[in-house]
């Protein structure tokens, strides 16, 4: 069965620099002090009292191993482990984009779970989301990425766009080869300090950054919601790769995370399914990106 029919079936630049991030070995080229590439920046909006603000914090280039060993617990096929090397330092959202964040910029709330400023905004699609990445980067007089006509994606524009897969999953990761940025957690016990998923979120998405974040300071980048990714589907190489992108159109566009409709087995930081693009559900939303 399609592991995204499973997963419906069970369920302007500011620069405002806050305290610096813990950066382990590979995240260490310098950006803490820099005042024009801060290691975490606030992007302007016009939010309300109360809301989270749109802050996005650097990942420095490094090399990793992307998908899952053999023999690891829960694993799917289309995990193959290989090295991966991100050649570019890149900006990612601090959370999940939020529904008061949306809603400054495109002046509506689509979300099921909503009105919930500090939730993630949802019942959006992929497509919808380029549109917000465009819009966001027009207001601030970047180049915006995404040609909304042919929906072909322009990776030398300065403005902002989804992650890409290898990058989202070299930031959750966060320097782990394990299955969650935890650890193991072979029994699920620990998850629910980390994640929202089935096992403690029935109801719906809940407010970003209430558990606890990775060692790069991402919140909710398991669990949640389903997060886009800038690619269209496409089956890993068993060799090394660099910057990796799946530039073929095709069906399906990837999504990351799990979410809160799902078993902790889903929000795995190997775990990945395929959707189609213009698909709108309430367990869906996306983490902003830009290359530095």
């Amino acid at each position: 069965m399609h592991k995204g029919t499973r997963l419906w079936m069970i369920g302007i630049l500011g620069l405002v620099v806050t305290t610096p991030l813990p950066t382990p070995a590979q995240n260490v080229s310098g950006s803490v002090g820099d005042p024009e590439h801060p290691a975490v920046f606030t992007v302007p909006l016009d939010l309300p009292a109360g809301a989270k603000p749109l802050e996005m914090v650097l990942i420095h280039a490094g090399t990793f191993l992307m998908g899952s060993p053999s023999d690891a617990k829960d694993r799917d096929p289309d995990e193959i482990q290989h090295q991966v090397t991100i050649t570019k330092d890149f900006y990612i959202g601090k959370y999940e984009l939020t529904q008061a964040q949306w809603q400054a910029l495109m002046h509506s709330n689509p979300s099921k779970f909503g009105p919930k400023p500090n939730n993630p905004v949802e019942m959006v699609s992929w497509y919808d989301f380029a549109r917000f990445c465009n819009e966001l980067s027009r207001v601030q007089q970047l180049t915006p990425v995404y040609d909304e006509s042919t929906w072909t994606a322009n990776r030398s524009a300065n403005g902002y766009r989804l992650p890409t897969e290898a990058e989202w999953e070299y930031a959750c990761r966060a320097g782990t080869t394990t299955r969650f940025y935890w650890g193991d957690d072979l029994d699920g016990t620990q998850i629910v300090n980390y994640a929202w998923c089935w096992d403690n979120s029935h109801d719906g998405t809940k407010e970003v950054g209430l558990k606890a974040p990775n060692a790069w300071g991402l919140y909710d980048i398991s669990g949640n919601v389903w997060e886009w990714c800038y690619d269209w589907d496409t089956p890993y190489l068993s060799k090394a790769v660099t910057d990796p992108v799946g530039e073929q159109p095709g069906d399906f566009k990837i999504l990351r995370g799990g979410a809160w409709i799902n078993a902790p087995r889903d929000c795995r930081s190997a775990n990945r399914i395929r959707m189609l693009p213009h698909s709108q559900v309430g367990h869906r939303g996306m983490r902003l990106a830009r290359t530095r």
